[in-house]
């Protein structure tokens, strides 16, 4: 169905890309001290080092060091 942000409905088959981050977890590799960003796809499709903007704060991100997890495995996307 539709998602609601700040009141704005996000059409699922819009062709621009819209994400919500729903978790962020630090310390995923002990080897390093990393946090990472567990994003659900809303809209659109995603492309490796596109940059988004992020509306709570208003600053621009660029998507370059992206995982997919599935289970107990990861894959760089």
């Amino acid at each position: 169905g539709h998602k609601k942000t700040d009141g704005e409905i996000v059409d699922p088959y819009d062709k621009d890309f819209s994400g919500l981050v729903f978790k962020i977890q630090a310390n995923m590799d002990p080897r390093h001290r990393d946090r990472i960003a567990f994003v659900r796809i809303v809209s659109g499709e995603f492309e490796r080092g596109m940059s988004v903007n992020l509306p709570r704060t208003g600053k621009t991100a660029k998507l370059s060091n992206v995982t997919q997890f599935m289970a107990e495995s990861r894959e760089n996307v």
